[in-house]
């Protein structure tokens, strides 16, 4: 078994890449790999399957970079995070733009 944050060499050969995030939603993937290439930080995203037999329709993608833009794009994605909530909270209590 693999460590959380290490893909295995067989999926799809990332070498030395890291998990640095990870949905069952597409859409967010592809939000996070955008903010992440915005910021010139190359990504792949890799399909995440769970044993069909055991957990049917179960997996996601994860979004991975090399090391070296590990933490940079986990601040990019916690950072993208808590603007996202705040500019909800804004809506939600009329504070927000009009």
């Amino acid at each position: 078994m693999t460590e959380q944050n290490q893909i295995p060499q067989s999926a799809k050969d990332p070498g030395e890449l890291e998990r640095v995030f990870v949905s069952n939603q597409e859409t967010e993937t592809q939000v996070v790999i955008g903010l992440l290439e915005s910021a010139g930080i190359e990504c792949m995203e890799i399909s995440i399957e769970a044993e069909q037999d055991v957990f049917p329709g179960v997996g996601g993608t994860a979004v991975c970079v090399s090391p070296d833009d590990a933490d940079e794009s986990r601040s990019i994605i916690d950072n993208y995070r808590t603007n996202a909530e705040s500019d909800i909270e804004q809506i939600e209590t009329g504070e927000g733009p009009e």
